[in-house]
């Protein structure tokens, strides 16, 4: 018995480490302060040893090339104009 737990346990970590990735996924799609505010807390509750920081520690570098973006975007409008 004391071996099926030990496979039941990683069972679990695998399961919320796939589904901390889709909330990651979800994160970076989210629009809205208050998507992306409900993002974290659905993360913290299924893996309670992470904290907000650990959650966008991995995504960091695609926020910011999603901020580049959105502001090149502007740019452009503002010189069709």
């Amino acid at each position: 018995m004391k071996g099926r737990l030990y496979v039941t346990e990683l069972k679990r970590r695998k399961h919320r480490r796939k589904k901390i990735k889709k909330l990651r996924e979800k994160y970076l799609k989210a629009e809205t302060e208050e998507e992306k505010k409900q993002i974290i807390e659905k993360a913290l509750r299924v893996n309670p040893y992470l904290t907000e920081g650990m959650f966008l520690e991995p995504i960091k570098s695609k926020l910011g090339k999603a901020g580049k973006r959105e502001g090149l975007k502007e740019e452009q409008k503002k010189e069709e104009e």
